[in-house]
């Protein structure tokens, strides 16, 4: 099978509209029998309120609150391919599933297997990194298909860490 295009159109759009302030990645996973094709986008710089802003807004040394923030995951597009038409279907839900996504690998859970976890979510790390240079994790969370928000998951900070952060399952898991 053959998808007429290899980027959705929604997410081509957005990714244009974004293109000055924005990034985008894309994962692939399976869950429930389907493959899903999201589509992470990141702002390169938020202001305090979470909103893209633009490079020119960077503060100076002089200000003592910031006032721009390095890169924050804004939302995720789901996708599956659709067989017949041979074209990207758009997903409002993932239903009880919990997709984990991170630089390495993904992996997609029943979340009513794990109470703590929230369905219909995608839980992300901070997958920009340079390999060459220790990682300052500024982007962590979990991106709520139903709300459309991005909740943080853990205290960000200035402190280096390498290797990147990723997702760890046991490997008597038995993960979809």
């Amino acid at each position: 099978m053959e998808i007429k295009s290899s980027f959705p159109r929604k997410s081509a759009e957005a990714a244009h509209a974004f293109r000055n302030v924005c990034f985008t990645s894309t994962y692939s996973i399976e869950g429930a029998g389907e493959i899903f094709v999201l589509m992470r986008f990141t702002a390169n710089f938020v202001n305090k309120h979470g909103v893209p802003a633009k490079e020119d807004y960077l503060p100076t040394e002089e200000d003592i609150q910031p006032s721009v923030y390095p890169y924050r995951t804004l939302y995720f597009h789901v996708y599956v391919p659709d067989i017949n038409s041979e074209e990207w279907v758009g997903l409002d839900s993932i239903g009880d599933w919990a997709v984990f996504v991170d630089g390495s690998h993904s992996r997609s859970v029943l979340a009513r297997e794990f109470p703590e976890l929230e369905a219909n979510s995608v839980y992300f790390t901070d997958d920009n990194w340079d390999p060459e240079e220790r990682h300052v994790l500024y982007d962590m969370g979990v991106y709520s298909l139903q709300r459309r928000k991005v909740r943080e998951i853990c205290e960000l900070s200035s402190d280096k860490i390498k290797p990147p952060p990723l997702w760890v399952f046991p490997s008597d898991y038995r993960c979809y």
